[in-house]
C-alpha cells in the first residue's frame, strides 16, 4: 500500500500547486476560469452546463465559496 499511499500525495500534491496557482490569477481551478467543465467529450459542452465549482462564473473567489 506504500506505492498507492504515495501516488496519492502526489496526486494531492500537484492539486494543491494548481490551486495556488489560479488563485494568483483569480480563475477556478475546476474549470481553468472557463466557466464549464473541462470533460474530453464533447458532447458534455453545452451552453446550459456551467461548472459545478464556480456556477459558471470562471473566478476563484466564487470557486471558494
Amino acid at each position: 500500500m506504500g506505492v498507492l499511499s504515495k501516488l496519492s500525495d502526489w496526486a494531492d500534491g500537484m492539486y494543491q500547486k494548481k490551486v495556488v496557482k489560479m488563485e494568483k490569477l483569480g480563475k477556478c481551478p475546476d474549470c481553468n476560469g472557463m466557466g464549464i467543465p473541462i470533460m474530453s467529450y464533447e458532447h458534455y459542452y453545452g451552453s446550459d452546463y456551467h461548472c459545478p465549482g464556480c456556477n459558471g462564473s470562471g473566478l476563484f473567489e466564487d470557486w471558494m465559496k
